[in-house]
C-alpha cells in the first residue's frame, strides 16, 4: 500500500515513530489506572505520555505537520521531518533509558547475575544443590533447586534484587536422553523483570541468549566446584595418610582437570567479559542514540555468545554440527565436564584399588585425546590472522600456559 515514491526505509521509520508513540501512551495509561484514579480521564492521560516523551517540544512538531499539510508533496520535505523527528524521539529515548530507567545500573545486574559477577552467590548456591542427581530429577527436586536459589540469594545478602530475578525449571524437562545427561543445569532459566521501557532493549530473544551464557557459565562452576572438593578430599586422606594409592593414581589427572577448568573460567571472566562489558559501559555513557544503544548491546552480546564458542548453540542444542569450529570447541567443553564428573563420582565411590586405577587410566586417556583435539584446533588457528578467530589463539595462551599441553604432546611423540 505504501506509494511507490515513498521508500520502504521511510515507512520503516514512520513506524517506529508510531510504535514508541503508542508504547508511551499505552504505559502512562496503565500506570493511572494502577493508581486507582477516581476520574478516569483518556486525554488526560494521553496528554501526560505526550509531554513525557516529546518533553515540550510536540507544538514544534506539530507546526511542521500542518506545514506539509498545507504545501503540495514533496518527497524530500516529507523526509527530512521523519528524519528529524525519528531523531529527536531515539535521542528522548536514550534519556529515559539511562537517567530514568537507571540502564547501567541494569547492565550491571544483568552482569552480576547472567554472568556469574555475583560469584559467592553462585557458590552457595551450588553447595546447596550438590546433593540433587543430575539426571534423576523430580518435580519435588525442581521446587528443592528454585528454593535454594532464594535460599543461596538470602544467605549471602542478596534481597532487593531477588524483585528482579527468580530461576525456574520447566515441568517434566527430563524426557529426552541427552537432557538427562547434562543434567538440570541445562533446563534452568533466570528470569529477569525488566524496568521500563528497557523491553525495548531485552526482548525474550535477548534475555533467552543471555540464558545460554548463563547455563554455559554455572556448569563451569559446578565442575569447578566439584573438582575443588576432591581436592579437599585427598588432601585430608593424605593427612590422615589413607588411601595413598588411590591418590598417587589420581592426582596427576585432577592437577590437569583443575588446571583446564580454572583457566577456561579464567579467559571467560576476564578476557571476555570484562573487556567487552567496558567496551558497552563506554558505548553507552558516550552515546545519546537509543539505535546506537541498541547496536552496542547487540554487538555486545554477540561477541559474548562468538568468544565462548556459543554462537551456533543458541538456536539449538542439537543444531552443533561438526562442521563448525565453534561447535567443535563446545562439544569438547562438553565432554570434559561431563569427564570431571566422572572422575569425581569415581573418587567418591569407588574403595577398589584396582578398579579405580584402571578407570582413572581410561579417563585419563579419554582426556589427552580431547586435549589433543583441541590443541590442534586453537594451533591451527594460532597460525592465521584472520581477527574472527582471534578468540581461539586467546584462549590457547591460557590454557597452554608454558606450554604444558604441548609440551606434553610432544614428549609422547619424542
Amino acid at each position: 500500500m505504501l506509494p511507490n515514491y515513498l521508500s520502504s526505509k521511510w515507512a520503516e521509520k514512520v513506524l517506529f515513530i508510531g510504535q514508541t508513540v503508542l508504547m508511551f501512551t499505552g504505559q502512562t495509561k496503565k500506570n493511572n489506572f494502577n493508581k486507582k484514579s477516581e476520574i478516569w480521564n483518556c486525554e488526560t492521560s494521553v496528554k501526560n505520555a505526550d509531554i513525557s516523551l516529546w518533553n515540550g517540544q510536540e507544538h514544534i512538531f506539530s507546526k511542521q505537520i500542518q506545514k506539509l499539510n498545507e504545501t503540495d508533496i514533496n518527497v524530500a520535505n516529507y523526509e527530512k521531518f521523519v528524519d528529524g523527528i525519528k531523531s529527536f524521539l531515539s535521542e528522548r529515548l536514550s534519556e529515559i533509558s539511562v537517567n530514568q530507567a537507571d540502564l547501567v545500573h541494569q547492565l550491571k545486574l544483568i552482569k552480576e547475575f547472567y554472568m556469574l559477577g555475583r560469584g559467592e552467590l553462585f557458590l552457595e548456591f551450588i553447595k546447596k544443590t550438590n546433593h540433587i542427581s543430575k539426571s534423576q530429577v523430580s518435580d519435588n527436586s525442581i521446587r528443592d533447586i528454585v528454593k535454594a536459589f532464594e535460599s543461596a540469594a538470602l544467605s549471602v545478602g542478596v534481597v532487593d534484587e531477588l524483585d528482579k530475578f527468580t530461576l525456574t525449571i520447566p515441568k517434566h524437562p527430563f524426557d529426552d536422553e541427552d537432557i538427562q545427561e547434562d543434567g538440570y543445569i541445562q533446563q534452568i532459566t533466570l528470569n529477569y523483570k525488566i524496568s521500563w521501557p528497557l523491553q525495548l532493549l531485552f526482548s525474550p530473544l535477548t534475555l533467552e541468549r543471555y540464558n545460554i551464557i548463563f547455563r554455559f557459565l554455572l556448569q563451569i562452576k559446578q565442575t569447578q566446584y566439584e573438582l575443588d572438593m576432591i581436592w579437599c578430599k585427598q588432601k585430608e586422606e593424605y593427612k590422615v595418610k589413607q588411601n595413598k594409592t588411590n591418590i598417587s593414581v589420581s592426582i596427576s589427572l585432577r592437577n590437569q582437570l583443575m588446571f583446564f577448568i580454572h583457566n577456561l573460567q579464567y579467559y571467560i571472566q576476564v578476557d571476555v567479559i570484562e573487556s567487552q562489558f567496558s567496551i558497552l559501559m563506554n558505548s553507552v555513557l558516550l552515546t545519546n542514540d537509543f539505535e546506537d544503544l541498541t547496536r552496542a548491546h547487540n554487538v555486545f552480546q554477540t561477541n559474548i555468545l562468538s568468544l565462548c564458542f556459543l554462537l551456533k548453540a543458541e538456536d539449538s542444542r542439537k543444531s552443533m554440527t561438526s562442521g563448525s569450529n565453534n561447535n567443535l570447541v563446545i562439544l569438547i567443553f562438553n565432554d570434559i565436564f561431563h569427564l570431571c564428573s566422572d572422575f569425581c563420582t569415581l573418587l567418591k565411590y569407588t574403595n577398589d584399588n584396582d578398579v579405580l586405577n584402571t578407570e582413572i587410566n581410561l579417563l585419563d586417556e579419554k582426556f589427552k585425546k580431547l586435549i589433543d583435539q583441541l590443541i590442534n584446533i586453537l594451533l591451527g588457528y594460532k597460525l592465521t590472522s584472520n581477527l574472527t578467530r582471534a578468540p581461539l589463539s586467546q584462549l590457547l595462551l591460557r590454557l597452554d600456559f608454558n606450554n604444558w599441553f604441548s609440551n606434553g604432546k610432544q614428549q609422547e611423540l619424542l
